[in-house]
Order: structure tokens, then sequence, then C-alpha cells
């Protein structure tokens, strides 16, 4: 007679037991070793500059094509908030500023003399964010320039031109130094502007610890925990494994001796 240890292993509650067992090894392989989107729709330029910062912090990233020649980058789980900051501590993904030819594209409509000079503001403003951002150590910059209203008539302007500009960076970038230069910069890019007229904010970012060490350490950290989760995968498998062969062989015992048994009428 056959054993009921051996009929309970291969009754159809014990088959599903275990093939749920096995499904959910295959979830826990999948989601220990996934991957986060980190940015997408970016140059290649850009996204080869994003993965030069981040291994130098230790953290592996994958690059991905896609439509239009634009790429898109992922990483581990466990990095997705530390590769998240860090690329925002040195100004990734960059903006996407308007050009003049952009924000005056010909739409075929009129526009009125107010609407036409807030559009050129705002794309003096941009063209100016967009090279301030160039400078090494600028995180974020912003400028926001006034113009007079243009009156024919009048002899003299109503107030004159004036900018504000304003600009996060990097603490060790040490702009202080280059305050003449960048309002002599945004001077000379505006019409009827002064150097008075111009107001310049610097406000620096604290950074992390240097990257070599930051490196070092999570390279150090992220391969302890890869190897801890190898070996507890590892383990997985090979107790999926043992399972496997205990319910097969149960099986084929159970069937070699239904064969052996004389049939009862």
């Amino acid at each position: 007679m056959t054993p009921h240890f051996s009929a309970s292993i291969a009754s159809p509650q014990s088959r599903s037991l275990w093939v749920a067992l096995c499904l959910g090894l295959i979830t826990l392989l999948l989601s220990g070793c996934g991957k986060m989107e980190l940015f997408s729709q970016m140059s290649e330029n850009e996204a080869n500059a994003m993965i030069a910062i981040l291994l130098q912090a230790g953290i592996d990233t994958d690059k991905k094509a896609g439509k239009d020649n634009m790429y898109s980058l992922s990483v581990d789980k466990e990095n997705f908030a530390e590769a998240v900051s860090l690329l925002r501590l040195y100004g990734f993904p960059k903006e996407h500023f308007q050009g003049l030819g952009t924000v005056f594209a010909k739409s075929g409509l009129v526009s009125s003399p107010t609407e036409e000079r807030i559009r050129f503001m705002y794309a003096l403003a941009q063209s100016m964010e967009e090279t301030l951002s160039q400078i090494d150590g600028v995180v974020l910059a912003r400028v926001h320039i006034v113009l007079p209203a243009y009156n024919p008539y009048a002899e003299v302007a109503s107030s004159p031109s004036a900018a504000s500009v304003f600009i996060k960076f990097r603490e060790s970038a040490k702009l202080d130094a280059y305050v003449p230069q960048i309002k002599a910069l945004v001077v000379n890019s505006v019409e009827g502007l002064s150097y008075d007229n111009v107001t310049l904010a610097l406000f620096p970012v604290n950074e992390p610890p240097e990257i070599e060490s930051l490196g070092a350490g999570k390279s150090s950290k992220t391969q302890g925990e890869s190897s801890y989760t190898w070996l507890v995968i590892g383990g997985l498998v090979l107790a999926a494994l043992a399972g496997g062969a205990v319910y097969y062989t149960l099986r084929f015992q159970r069937k070699k001796q239904a064969v052996s048994e004389p049939l009862i009428v």
C-alpha cells in the first residue's frame, strides 16, 4: 500500500504549493536584482556626464538608447535615492532653455507691443540663464529682466532697465571671486542696462563628503550587500531544487508501487 506521506507529497495541493514556491522564488530573484529608471529623454553627452559622476561615487549605471537618439539611465533600487541627490547637486539633468528663435517663431498672428516686449524679456532671460549655467559649479541660474515700456514720444525713458540674477552654486566653486565678471556679462547683454542696476544673489549648496571617499565606501558597501543577496538567493535556489528532486522522487516511487501492487477485484 502506498505510504500516506508519499501520497500527500504527490497530491494536487502539494504540487500547487511547490509551483507557488517556485514562482515566489523567481519573483524574489527578479525584484532583488531589479533596476529603477533614473532619468530619460536625455542626449548622449548629458547621459555620459551623469554616468561619470555616478561612477566616481561608486554607483553602477545602465544606459539605454531610445527613440530620436535619446537615452535613459537606470540604477539599482538601493542606489536610487543617492543617485538622484548627487545628480541634483551637480545640476543634472540640465534644463532645456528656449532661444530667441523659438520664442519668436512665426505664428501668423499679430502681437501687441506689450506682448512682444514680454516675450522679448523672457527670451533674453532664457538666453542669459543658459549662458550662466555653463559656468563650472553653477547648479541653477535664474535671470529676471525688466525693460522700460517703449514710448516713441517720450524724450527720456520712464524707468531704466534692471536685472536680478539668482545663482545656486556648489560651495567648492567659489563664485564670489567672479561677481564682477558675471554682472558685466549681464550688463553687456541687455541694452540700456547699467552695472548698478544688476542685482546678483549667490547661494552656496553644501556638498557631501569627497567623491573619492564616498565612492570607496559606497563601493565596498554595495559589494558586501550584493554578496549577501546572492548568497541568500543561491540558498533559496538550492532549496527549491532539493524540494523539486524530493517531489519527483516520491512521485516516481508512488507510480512504481502502484504498478507493482496487485489489482484487487
